[in-house]
């Protein structure tokens, strides 16, 4: 898992200023939510919620699981280049 974490780290988040919600984090959970299946945002928060004990165990989660509307608005920057 330290592995893939480890894609994340040359990743910059653009509002990581005024975000509540690490970036790398929100990804981590997108990359495990898309290889259980998971399709969209919702499904990011879903997987979240049922596996965040499982996710504490590498990532911090200071505030928790990102909404649905986090994910979306973090991968925004992302899926228009």
């Amino acid at each position: 898992m330290e592995e893939l974490i480890a894609c994340f780290s040359e990743v910059t988040d653009p509002g990581k200023n005024n975000a509540r919600h690490n970036l790398r984090e929100i990804l981590m959970i997108a990359l495990c939510t898309m290889l259980c299946g998971g399709e969209d945002c919702s499904d990011m928060t879903l997987f979240g919620e049922a596996k965040e004990p499982f996710l504490r165990q590498f990532r911090n989660l200071k505030h928790g699981i990102p909404s649905h509307d986090t994910c979306r608005m973090k991968s925004l920057p992302f899926l228009t280049h």
